[in-house]
């Protein structure tokens, strides 16, 4: 049962029709064996009955034939006459003398050996009567004729005998073949039923299992979709089914994890928020997988802010969102996290060995763009004017991305709130150097 249990659907589905399978294969074995009895009963009835009815019939002819060439000799007494009748005594005798070889796979043949004894008087009153002419006209004669004639009579019933105990024989054969035949029928047709009924309970208990998985699963979607994604389908067993109901626990709570941070986004990038990155750094290194995390700040961004307005600010944060997107998505892995805490400040999540590569896309795709934001003079000059923090007339330089980057790697177990803290001063850093760049934490064992 456990077994069964933890089969596939492909092994339940081949265990459900195997029993049907066995019974069809019975069904051509067995006929294969009743046809088989059914042709060596004709086989028996070619080589015995209708060989025997045959060889009677043969006899009969000879026997007859040498009656009629017997008479006929009386009356002519032509030698070519007798000749013939000595010719059809022979070919009695060798159709006899083969029967009675023959007599042991024939044990019916009862008769044979009274025959040939009639057969051997029968042609001795003959022989007699033909050599003595004058018998012909004895007073013997009337007692010759008699005796032959009871020969031939009693050489008549022997040989009619044998030859309807063979008729009989054939009749018993033929019926036993009618009745193998019938009995083959009936029992192929239980089988076939039995195969059927079988077929039809197995099906039907097979299927309930995977019917009543499929349901479940059912019931998980709706639960899923009606925003329950803690359900969980309950399905036993170790096949698709279970791993399909593990994967639907997966989705749930993958489900739930997206949904809060959907909930979470900034509304100008529609990115996750600072909870959601939190959480997703947390859960990475509360499992202590490999992480690297990117803080990226734009520098200054108020100054540009100042001077072209809010709406072209939120331009060029959209377009940062978009621009690290793009660089994770092109030299990072499938589960890199990309979030936006607010303002200019975004963050990337991945693994130590790929955060480089995307640091130097987004160097390179900003630097690229950014100078689309501002007008043809102020790119040209390569700053604008605009007041500082202290309310100081300044130039200010296009703008320049700043990254800060700090991983797990060589470092003992680090909660995600140091992590922050630790970006937080590389970020310092990194804003005091010329142009685009970023710092990499190194410090290990900590």
């Amino acid at each position: 049962m456990i077994q069964y249990r933890n089969s596939t659907i492909a092994n339940r589905i081949l265990l459900v029709f195997l029993p049907l399978v066995a019974l069809l294969g019975i069904i051509p074995y067995f006929a294969y064996k009743s046809l088989e009895e059914v042709r060596d009963i004709n086989q028996s009835i070619v080589d015995e009955d209708v060989h025997v009815i045959g060889s009677t019939d043969i006899l009969l002819n000879e026997l007859l034939s040498q009656q009629a060439f017997g008479q006929h000799y009386l009356i002519s007494r032509s030698d070519r006459i007798r000749q013939q009748f000595i010719e059809h005594a022979t070919t009695f005798k060798s159709v006899l003398n083969q029967l009675k070889k023959e007599q042991g796979k024939h044990p019916f043949l009862t008769h044979l050996g009274e025959i040939a004894d009639h057969h051997q008087r029968y042609n001795t009153l003959y022989n007699t009567y033909y050599q003595t002419p004058q018998t012909l006209f004895s007073v013997d004669a009337a007692g010759y004729k008699k005796k032959i004639t009871d020969e031939f009579d009693a050489l008549s019933r022997l040989i009619n005998e044998t030859r309807q105990t063979a008729f009989k024989r054939r009749g018993e054969r033929v019926r036993q073949i009618a009745t193998v035949s019938h009995k083959a029928l009936k029992i192929m047709a239980g089988l076939f039923i039995a195969g059927t009924l079988i077929g039809i309970v197995s099906l039907f208990f097979g299927f309930q299992y995977i019917l009543r998985s499929i349901q479940k699963l059912i019931n998980a979607t709706e639960e899923i979709a009606r925003g329950n994604f803690d359900f969980v389908p309950q399905i036993k067993g170790a096949g698709e089914l279970q791993r399909l109901a593990d994967s639907f626990a997966r989705m749930g709570r993958r489900l739930a994890s997206l949904e809060k941070r959907n909930l979470e986004k900034n509304p100008l990038t529609q990115m996750p928020g600072g909870a959601a990155i939190e959480t997703v750094l947390a859960e990475r290194l509360d499992k202590n997988e490999p992480a690297a995390f990117c803080q990226v700040d734009l520098d200054n961004f108020k100054a540009f802010n100042d001077r072209y307005g809010y709406a072209a600010g939120n331009s060029i944060i959209k377009e940062t969102g978009r621009i690290i997107q793009e660089a994770t998505k092109r030299f990072g892995t499938e589960d890199d996290f990309v979030g936006h805490i607010g303002g200019d400040d975004f963050v990337f999540i991945t693994v130590p060995d790929k955060f480089e590569a995307i640091c130097r896309e987004i160097i390179k795709r900003f630097d690229a763009r950014v100078v689309k934001f501002y007008t043809i003079e102020d790119a040209e000059r390569g700053f604008i004017e605009s007041t500082s923090r202290r309310g100081e007339k300044m130039n200010f330089p296009i703008m320049t991305v700043s990254m800060a980057v700090v991983t797990n790697s060589g470092k003992k177990k680090c909660n995600h709130i140091r992590f922050g803290e630790i970006a937080a001063e590389l970020k310092k850093k990194a804003k005091t150097l010329k142009g685009s760049v970023f710092v990499v934490d190194k410090r290990r064992d900590e």
